[in-house]
């Protein structure tokens, strides 16, 4: 069976304080003091989870807007790994090393509003490493991964790297007798505090999402920022954006965030400048994965668990392997009939009902699309061409899956039978 969290394109939920640092007495007093909690969005990070998805979104270019809508400050989302249980994902360095520093502020004998700068100057830079923006010498993100060895890493960056940000609190208290080139250093650490302060203060940052335990319960709120993120440019339309927030509701469905960002992913990729289902390493996962999601979307937005997505998956794998095999029938009968497509896919669909391989409830054994001009266009590039890029947006526009495998259309539909934005099926069709 297959594992969501193995999803090409799913994610996790990344902290940028660590939660084991509220485990250090010190620096739990510190954090109390200056109002950090825990849970709060301002805290998290969405990050993908995938090694290959990473790098295909850090290897496109800065202009593509896909690439750009991630890195927006706004988003809730950074463009390095997160993966808990993956080779080589422990954060250990990463942890070791905010220990030290969060430590060393807490114990200073620096005033309480040099200590509130440190702290949230420190932050700062977290937030930018977790964001992607911090790189290492061979110009890639250093990312958030990493063992015993990270920790050196990180500790040489942030102190003497070209894009450190180091500040002693101390010098914070004597800004006025240090070294002009140490001033000028300690201002800027300042003033990048003082920024992140203002940015704490706004209600989307801090809000909290912790459930009865403790644990955080908004992997949705961080779909929903980063929904929003792609809609500001230009890579969702407000149809789109919305089905995406109502499926998220509270930002409290964890199952609802891992189907809404595989879909908006791949449908933001479709329409920048390369999409992600061109990409070898990542092509079939993604195609496949996608359809899952959209099914399962279509038919439950609000109820259906991972454990749904991951049977429809299989159920997808399934339907692709019967499109493969009839990839040259339909590339005849899709060239022969032009427009009538409807005809040829519900014939298909049809036959593929009937064979070993259909099943589950959410199977794609007949898709409606209304719009037969694009219909045409997206199954014959999808099916026929291996290039779904079409058929994922023509999906989002026209809800182009059926609800289950036993909903076929009719011979002939008629026009009253085509639901032009509607759910995707036909009206009239047998119940499942």
């Amino acid at each position: 069976m297959p594992d969501i969290a193995d999803f090409a394109l799913n994610f996790e939920a990344e902290h940028i304080f660590a939660q084991s640092m509220w485990d250090i007495p010190e620096v739990k007093a510190l954090f109390d003091a200056n109002g950090y909690v825990k849970n709060s969005i301002g805290n998290l990070m969405a990050e993908y989870s995938d090694a290959d998805a990473v790098k295909f979104i850090q290897d496109l270019p800065d202009s593509d807007p896909l690439k750009r809508a991630l890195l927006d400050p706004e988003s809730s989302a950074g463009i390095v790994r997160h993966k808990g249980n993956a080779s080589g994902g422990s954060q250990f360095g990463k942890n070791t090393w905010l220990a030290e520093e969060l430590t060393n502020i807490a114990n200073s004998n620096a005033s309480a509003s040099a200590k509130t700068a440190a702290l949230n100057n420190l932050f700062d830079w977290t937030w930018k490493l977790a964001k992607g923006l911090i790189v290492g010498p061979d110009g890639q993100p250093l990312g958030v991964m990493g063992n015993t060895e990270f920790a050196d890493i990180l500790r040489d960056a942030f102190h003497n790297g070209p894009q450190a940000g180091y500040v002693d609190p101390l010098n914070i208290d004597n800004i006025d007798s240090l070294p002009e080139a140490e001033r000028l250093a300690t201002q800027e650490a300042i003033n990048r505090a003082a920024a992140r302060e203002t940015w704490w203060q706004k209600p989307e940052n801090a809000v909290e999402f912790s459930n009865s335990q403790g644990a955080f319960n908004g992997r949705g709120r961080l779909a929903m920022n980063v929904v929003e993120s792609l809609f500001k440019n230009n890579l969702l339309t407000a149809l789109e954006k919305n089905d995406a927030l109502i499926e998220l509701g509270t930002g409290r469905n964890s199952a609802a965030a891992s189907r809404v960002m595989v879909r908006v992913t791949a449908l933001a990729s479709a329409r920048a400048t390369t999409f992600v289902g061109e990409v070898p390493e990542l092509a079939g996962r993604v195609i496949e994965e996608v359809r899952a999601a959209m099914q399962v979307s279509a038919a439950e937005p609000n109820s259906a668990s991972d454990e749904v997505l991951e049977r429809e998956l299989v159920e997808v794998q399934k339907q692709m392997v019967q499109e493969t095999l009839n990839k040259g029938v339909l590339r005849a009968n899709i060239e022969a009939y032009g427009s009538r497509t409807w005809e040829v896919m519900s014939r298909t669909a049809e036959g593929i009902a009937r064979s070993r391989f259909a099943s589950g409830r959410f199977a794609i054994t007949s898709i409606g699309i209304a719009g037969l001009n694009e219909l045409h266009d997206s199954i014959k590039e999808g099916i026929v061409d291996g290039d779904w890029r079409n058929f994922i947006i023509n999906s989002a526009k026209f809800g182009a899956v059926t609800r289950a495998s036993a909903v076929l259309p009719p011979r002939t539909p008629t026009p009253s039978q085509v639901r032009l934005a509607g759910e995707g099926f036909f009206e009239g069709a047998p119940a499942a």
